[in-house]
C-alpha cells in the first residue's frame, strides 16, 4: 500500500519547541524497546563504536531537544522486528541552520547494497555520495514533484544516480519519490521564530539526504546497527525527519538545538 508521512508529524511544527528529555539506557534495552525508536549516542565519534557505548538515550517518538554543543552525533534506530524480517531502506532528511556562508547547500548519500534494474552502468555495491552547488533544497523537493521519469531526475543531479532499489527488496526508491516531500515549510519565518532564541531568517540551510539500506532483525544482540550521524560544527539547529516504506512505526520527526 503506498503512503505518505504520517500527517501527525506536520503537526509538530504547530508546537512551541520546548526540549523533550532523553531516557538513559542500555543497548540490550533499547532492542527490546519499540521497533523505530531511536537513541543518541553519547560521548560516541565513531560509528565502529556506537555498539560499545555503555549508554543510549532514547528520545520519543518525535519531539525537541536540545544537546550539549560537539563535532558529531550518533544517532540509532532499532530495527529488530518480532515478525518476519525484510530488507528495506530509511530515508533520512537533515536540514542544517547554518552560521556560514555555503557554498554546496545540498548533499545526497546512499550506503551499499543497492541495484537498478536494467541499468547495467550502475553500480551500488560501494556507497556514494556527492554535494552539489547549484542545487537548494528546493530544487531537490520540486524535481521529486515535478518529474516522473527516473532519468530525468538523474540528469537534473547533473548524472548522480541516487535513487535505486536496495539489493534483496522488491521496490526502488524512485517508486516512493513522494516520502521526500516537505512535511511543512522549513524555509518559513515562522517556523525559525519557535526556536528560542529564534534563528535569523537569512541563514544558511544545508540539505543532507540519506538513503539507508538495511535489514530488520530478530536478535538482540545486533552486529549491524542501523547508524547514521549529525555534524555540530558551524551549525545552530536540526531538523530531522526519518521515514521507511510501509512501515509507519519508523516515523521520526526531531528538531535540535545546541548549547
Amino acid at each position: 500500500m503506498k503512503r505518505t508521512i504520517s500527517a501527525s508529524l506536520a503537526l509538530l511544527a504547530m508546537v512551541s519547541l520546548s526540549s523533550f528529555a532523553a531516557t538513559p539506557t542500555t543497548v540490550g534495552l533499547f532492542y527490546r524497546s519499540a521497533s523505530g525508536n531511536v537513541a543518541l549516542v553519547p560521548n560516541v565519534t565513531r560509528r565502529e563504536n556506537v555498539l560499545s557505548a555503555p549508554q543510549f538515550l532514547q528520545l520519543g517518538e518525535s519531539g525537541a531537544h536540545q544537546l550539549r554543543k560537539q563535532d558529531k552525533y550518533w544517532f540509532v534506530v532499532n530495527h529488530r522486528v518480532s515478525g518476519p524480517t525484510e530488507i528495506s531502506y530509511l530515508g533520512v532528511e537533515i536540514i542544517k541552520i547554518m552560521n556560514i556562508p555555503l557554498g554546496s547547500p545540498l548533499y545526497l548519500i546512499r550506503n551499499k547494497n543497492w541495484t537498478r534494474s536494467n541499468d547495467p552502468d550502475f553500480d551500488g555495491s560501494k556507497a556514494d555520495s556527492r554535494t552539489f552547488t547549484g542545487i537548494t533544497q528546493t530544487d531537490f523537493y520540486e524535481l521529486h514533484e515535478r518529474e516522473s521519469q527516473l532519468s530525468n531526475f538523474d540528469a537534473a543531479l547533473e548524472g548522480f544516480k541516487w535513487h535505486a532499489r536496495p539489493n534483496g527488496a522488491s521496490e526502488d526508491s524512485w517508486s516512493r519519490r513522494s516520502l521526500w516531500l516537505p512535511t511543512f515549510d522549513v524555509l518559513s519565518e515562522d517556523f525559525h521564530s519557535r526556536f528560542d532564541p529564534p534563528i535569523e531568517q537569512n541563514a544558511n540551510l544545508l540539505l543532507d539526504a540519506r538513503l539507508l539500506r538495511f535489514s530488520t532483525t530478530n536478535k538482540l544482540n545486533t552486529e549491524n546497527p542501523v547508524v547514521f550521524d549529525v555534524t555540530g560544527a558551524n551549525t545552530e539547529a536540526v531538523y530531522i525527519k526519518i521515514f521507511s516504506p510501509d512501515a509507519p512505526e519508523f516515523d521520526r520527526v526531531y528538531f535540535l538545538t545546541f548549547h
